[in-house]
């Protein structure tokens, strides 16, 4: 995944002959699949008739998109052997009871049966705009990287995030997983990129 976005979904099956497909939703923040916000898929030559018809968006809708997709490719690698480029599709509708979700790009069963099993993104700064956080909640790519400190001591970067048991934890390593709890996480501070932790120490289980 690249590093300046994060997964919202996966597609399955398509449904219907206008380009409907199923989608797994993999994002704790099910607002964000609102009409008109926009999701990219990395482009592989197969997808090339996605953008091969013109009259498929409005051109104020298509340059917005395509040039918003070029800086994400240039920006998550800069060098043209490594480039991959994401194709930006524009959510039409999303029906929650059915998992099923509808671009404005697609609009034949085949271009949505090209996008089986494929994953879908949102850009960090899309999420953070359109998603609402309650109060000491932060988003996982916030978090991973941080330095966890206690008592001064620098006790290691969070490298991942794990669910376990309905507990969440921060994985410093293989052998050294904190739980994200009052106990053990006093405080997080986004603006100096460090979690302050007490008693964690004496978890590393190495």
């Amino acid at each position: 995944m690249p590093s300046n976005m994060v997964v919202v979904g996966k597609f399955g099956r398509s449904v219907g002959l206008k380009g409907g497909i199923r989608a797994t939703i993999l994002t704790d923040f099910p607002e964000i699949l609102a009409s008109g916000n926009v999701f990219y898929v990395e482009y592989i030559d197969k997808l090339s008739s996605i953008l091969s018809d013109p009259n498929k968006l409005d051109s104020n809708n298509t340059s917005k998109t395509r040039n918003k997709a070029s800086l994400i490719a240039t920006k998550h690698n800069p060098t043209q052997e490594n480039t991959r480029a994401y194709l930006p599709l524009i959510l039409k509708t999303f029906h929650s009871t059915k998992k099923l979700v509808e671009f404005r790009e697609i609009i034949r069963r085949e271009e949505a049966e090209l996008l089986c099993n494929m994953r879908f993104y949102s850009t960090l700064d899309d999420t953070r705009e359109l998603c609402t956080l309650e109060k000491d909640e932060f988003f996982y790519f916030d978090i991973i990287g941080m330095c966890v400190v206690e008592d001064g001591i620098n006790l290691g970067i969070v490298k991942d995030i794990q669910e376990i048991a309905n507990t969440h934890y921060l994985v410093l390593d293989k052998h050294f997983l904190i739980p994200y709890i009052d106990r053990y996480v006093l405080s997080v501070d986004l603006e100096n990129r460090q979690i302050i932790t007490k008693d964690a120490r004496f978890l590393r289980m190495d």
